[in-house]
């Protein structure tokens, strides 16, 4: 029992020896590397991910430490069908200890797509290390790179690789994108002094385009169609807001061919700017004047004149000229006044030519004279004849 007690005492010693000393290490050329290569730096990720920067002609480093040289190059893309590659400017050591293991970023699609069902903006990218020439490779231990965007957050935002040729999965949600594009930002290693890449990749943003007419006429008197179009079929609803006067619906849903409309309807006088408030779309800006309806105000008075004289030889009145036509005038606007608003004071429905056509000044023209002729329809006869 003694002299098993002994071995075993002498196995426990030899392995808590074994255990403190230091991981093997080798010694890494900086010089020759970064010559030979022409690298701005080498530092080394250990197996926890900690990076530490060399300063030194040679060092000694953790024989399981990947060592990473960062080249003066600049990040080039290569578009392979539907996805986008980027080659990152880095060099990794393999098993063997040689410098021949280069990262590439992979953007599925080749952009940050608009996904309202999920981000509204979402990127799907991966992280890869190739071998440079032909032969697979391995690396002496895992390299971890951080993963980071101008907007929103990747999950995961750092990625462990094991072997090479191997895709690892990353996926960037954003809440809205600002510009044309996002800056995404590789980090080697996970904590230590970085040396970070950072690239643009497109955001294919949904373009709303709007359409209405340059102008019409102010104070209420004329409304107008405000046609909306996307050529994105994710858009469901655009969201729009007027500067002046006021829309008929600001949520305008979208049909299958990617259409919608809603309508304007002037207030006082001025320039209606209509744009889209959808965070995340690019949308235009439509401006329409809203003028001083002249040309309203010309129809209904002329049409009022013409209806009062009418009316005035009609019942063979004697009263002047000039009081014929000012309270011709009057009835005239009174009643093409309350059609604009969808009043009808005529005897004569024409609401519904004016709902369907909207401003015209024969239409005008028209309602003044038939009042001034004929009159207007006192509070409630309009309602007891449709009853």
């Amino acid at each position: 029992m003694l002299r098993l007690a002994v071995i075993l005492g002498a196995i426990l010693c030899f392995g808590s020896r074994a255990a403190a000393q230091p991981a093997p290490e080798r010694r890494v050329d900086l010089t020759a590397i970064k010559r030979r290569l022409g690298s701005e730096a080498v530092f080394t990720i250990s197996s926890t991910g900690k990076r530490e920067l060399l300063n030194v002609a040679t060092a000694e480093v953790a024989r399981n430490a990947v060592v990473v040289a960062k080249l003066p190059e600049k990040p080039t893309w290569e578009k392979k069908g539907a996805t986008v590659e980027c080659r990152l400017p880095y060099r990794l050591s393999g098993a063997d200890g040689e410098l021949d293991l280069v990262p590439f970023l992979v953007v599925a699609g080749g952009a940050v797509e608009y996904r309202p069902d999920r981000g509204p903006y979402e990127a799907r990218v991966q992280l890869v290390v190739r071998r440079e020439g032909a032969g697979a490779g391995k690396l002496s231990s895992p390299a971890w790179f951080m993963l980071r965007a101008s907007v929103g957050a990747f999950t995961p935002n750092s990625v462990r690789i094991e072997k090479t040729g191997e895709p690892y999965d990353a996926a960037l949600a954003a809440n809205t994108v600002d510009g044309d594009t996002v800056e995404l930002t590789v980090v080697p290693g996970r904590e230590g002094p970085e040396e970070a890449v950072t690239v643009s990749v497109t955001v294919r943003r949904p373009v709303i385009r709007i359409a209405a007419p340059a102008r019409i006429q102010g104070f209420g008197l004329q409304s107008c169609a405000v046609d909306v179009a996307t050529d994105h079929p994710a858009v469901s609803v655009v969201h729009l807001a007027t500067s002046a006067g006021a829309l008929e619906s600001a949520n305008v849903k979208m049909d299958g061919s990617g259409n919608g409309a809603t309508r304007l309807f002037s207030s006082g006088l001025g320039t209606a700017e209509i744009s889209v408030v959808n965070p995340g779309l690019k949308g235009e800006i439509r401006r329409v004047d809203l003028v001083f309806p002249f040309a309203f105000l010309l129809a209904a008075v002329v049409g009022g004149m013409a209806g009062g004289l009418y009316a005035r030889y009609r019942a063979s009145r004697k009263r002047t000229v000039p009081h014929t036509l000012l309270r011709g005038a009057l009835t005239g606007l009174i009643a093409a006044v309350g059609l604009a608003f969808g009043v009808n004071l005529l005897s004569i429905d024409l609401a519904k030519v004016w709902e369907g056509r909207g401003f015209t000044e024969g239409l005008v023209f028209l309602a003044a004279a038939l009042a001034a002729a004929f009159g207007l329809l006192r509070p409630g006869e309009a309602k007891a004849r449709k009853a």
